[in-house]
This record gives structure tokens, C-alpha cells and sequence, in this order.
């Protein structure tokens, strides 16, 4: 019987071919009497298309790009602990390196995050499944910030407006008071507007209109004097949120980045 080492060389030689195994029946996933785990990547943050994945110090692809290896794609791993390097192609620099523990009875799926360059990246587990549901007619959001130019504050607060058939306008239906870089552990719970059509029956209008405050309650204004704005569709239920910004052109633009939706 072949030794668990060189079982171990036979796969990553196979990786570096780009014949990765993927979970598709169980003679697959057995090899030697070792039943391989599954584990999955997601790329929230557009890394995907700057990054090579190495595996115990190996490459996962062959060639320059490694988007094939996110999001629709599980990889076929050995049991145990194994090392994965995230590596920026352009400059041979390790963005993040992680062991993980790969169980053949639990496929693992991670979400790669960095909302910044100047902030460290980091694998997260989408554990909002397990939220208590939330009531109809509600959602359930918590978000982090990371904007620092339009957003440079330690603590902000996010007012949730939606359109008011009434008023001509928005309305507020909620405030985040508490938002900073981490997200919270809890959720916050607000309203989702019920529109009626008549004899069509109903709908919950998952658009709103996102305002920002300063820990203080006053408005955060743009550099023309304007309040900072941004728009939120949400028709799923519980969702886990962060800011970031990216520039055009010279000016500066909100970005809401969804990690986690159900």
C-alpha cells in the first residue's frame, strides 16, 4: 500500500496538471482507502481574477488565471490539515495564508474578503443561515464600513428611507446606530415597505435609500456640500453587508458589497 506521503505527492502532481478531482461520485473521492474532502471558495471581493490558490505550497492551476476555481467549483482535497496560499500574480506576494482543517464528512465552503488593499485579507464562514427567520414584511441586516474617504469615521450611523406614496418622498423606516468596521454579531430588524396592487394582491418592496450620520446624529455631507446617499435593493432576508468605495474618473463612489444572503 502506498505510503500517505507519497499519496500526497501523486495528488499535488495532478494539481499542478490542473486535474484536480472534483466531487462528483464517491469512486472519485477514494483513493487508497483515503476518502478526500470538499472544500469551496467564494470571491465577494473581486479578488479572483489577481489571485493563484496554492495548495500545500502547490499551485491549484496551471495556467495564469484562477477564476475557474471560485464560486461554481468545489476542489477535491486530502483529509486533515492542509495549508492554502492566496497569491497576488503581479507581484508574487502572499495575501493570505491559512491551514484549514478538511473533513471528508463536512464540505467546507469559505468566502474570501478584503475591502481594502491596506486591510488584511480574511476567509469567512457563512453561519446566517442559522438566524432565526425573520418576520414577513421584515429584513435583517447588519453592516460594516470601510469607506474612508466619504465614510472616514470610527463609528457611523445608516438610515434606512423608503419611498412614501404619502409624503411624495422618502421616509425613514430605521437607523443602524452602530456600525464600524466589524460587523456586529446581531442583526438589525427593519420594515420592508407593502405595497398594494389592487386586485394583483400585494408586494414587500425590498428598495431603500441609505443616508449616513456621523455618531453624533448629523449628517455626513460629500465635498459639495451634499448628503451622502446610496440605494439598497433587498429581497432576500438576511443579509450581512459591507462599504467600500471605489473611484472613476476622479470622484469617489459608495459600493455596498453583499458577503452573506438568505
Amino acid at each position: 500500500m502506498k505510503t500517505f506521503k507519497k499519496l500526497l505527492r501523486e495528488f499535488l502532481f495532478l494539481a499542478a496538471c490542473g486535474a484536480i478531482v472534483f466531487t462528483s461520485c464517491k469512486e472519485q473521492e477514494k483513493m487508497e482507502g483515503i476518502e478526500f474532502g470538499s472544500i469551496q471558495f467564494y470571491d465577494p471581493s473581486g479578488l479572483s481574477n489577481s489571485l493563484d490558490l496554492l495548495y500545500q505550497g502547490t499551485p491549484l492551476t496551471s495556467t495564469s488565471t484562477f477564476t475557474g476555481l471560485w464560486n461554481d467549483v468545489a476542489l477535491t482535497v486530502l483529509p486533515g490539515e492542509g495549508t492554502f496560499a492566496f497569491v497576488d500574480k503581479a507581484t508574487g506576494e502572499t495575501v493570505l495564508d491559512t491551514v484549514l482543517t478538511i473533513d471528508p464528512q463536512n464540505p467546507q465552503t469559505y468566502y474570501l474578503i478584503q475591502p481594502d488593499p491596506s486591510i488584511p485579507a480574511s476567509l469567512l464562514q457563512n453561519h446566517q443561515e442559522e438566524e432565526m427567520p425573520v418576520r414577513d414584511g421584515y429584513i435583517k441586516v447588519r453592516f460594516a464600513n470601510f469607506s474612508k474617504n466619504l465614510l472616514p469615521y470610527n463609528q457611523i450611523k445608516i438610515v434606512f428611507s423608503q419611498w412614501s406614496d404619502e409624503l411624495g418622498d422618502y421616509a425613514p423606516v430605521g437607523t443602524l446606530d452602530h456600525v464600524t468596521s466589524l460587523a456586529p454579531e446581531t442583526y438589525y430588524e427593519l420594515p420592508r415597505r407593502i405595497v398594494d396592487l389592487g386586485e394583483e394582491g400585494t408586494y414587500n418592496d425590498g428598495e431603500y435609500m441609505l443616508t449616513f450620520q456621523n455618531e453624533n446624529g448629523e449628517p455626513i455631507l460629500d465635498n459639495m456640500g451634499l448628503p451622502v446617499t446610496t440605494e439598497f435593493s433587498a429581497y432576500n432576508s438576511v443579509y450581512t453587508v459591507y462599504i467600500s468605495e471605489f473611484s472613476r474618473r476622479g470622484m469617489i463612489f459608495l459600493q455596498l458589497n453583499s458577503i452573506f444572503e438568505n
